[in-house]
């Protein structure tokens, strides 16, 4: 059973090896997103020389990982014992980024989701509609939530995605919001207060 590449190219993946080093390429390329967002934000705290460190070694691994992927290395080639220690100390930092950014904490406190809080694209909105959305209990609400969002370019869009979240934190229809969305699937997204109003 073969997949693609990590890098969008469609090429099929093929063999165990090869599909292990396609994952480990995708999380690379995830965790190089979170810290090249951080600098270009400014945003990456007292770590700002080891995250500029890390991601030009994790540049040069990943451009070596495609290589391989594409066929244009041997399996000898590759450095794999380099690419999964960068792997190990890249989760750590790009997590650290993640939640260490100024500004208010980002909803929800979702590890699957929380990379965009520095990786995401950025758009400012309004919380337009809450439906519950499951259970839930007296301390954790199940919601649905829609965000009508205006992007840099002046276009806008509405963003529902289902989330739990601690009731005293649970947004309500008018509430200004800066969200951060992944670019391929803008209803994959954080948010969080919007500051300056």
């Amino acid at each position: 059973m073969a997949g693609t590449c990590f890098c969008g190219c469609g090429r099929p993946i093929e063999g165990i090896r090869a599909r292990a080093n396609n994952g480990v390429a995708q999380q690379m390329s995830q965790h190089l997103a979170v810290m090249r967002g951080a600098l270009e934000r400014d945003d990456a705290g007292g770590r700002t020389a080891e995250t500029r460190t890390m991601v030009d070694e994790g540049t040069a691994l990943l451009a070596e990982l495609t290589r391989y992927l594409h066929g244009e290395l041997g399996r000898d080639d590759l450095d794999g014992k380099a690419a999964k220690q960068w792997l190990r100390k890249g989760a750590k930092l790009a997590d650290t980024l993640a939640k260490s950014g100024s500004g208010p904490a980002w909803e929800p406190d979702d590890s699957r989701t929380a990379y965009l809080a520095q990786a995401g694209r950025r758009a400012t909105g309004v919380v337009v509609d809450v439906q519950r959305d499951g259970m839930g209990n007296e301390r954790v609400a199940d919601l649905a939530m829609t965000v009508t969002v205006k992007s840099d370019d002046g276009t806008t869009m509405d963003l529902t995605r289902s989330l739990s979240i601690a009731v005293v934190k649970a947004p309500r229809v008018g509430d200004r919001v800066e969200i951060a969305y992944h670019a391929d699937d803008p209803n994959r997204f954080v948010y969080r207060p919007r500051l300056g109003l």
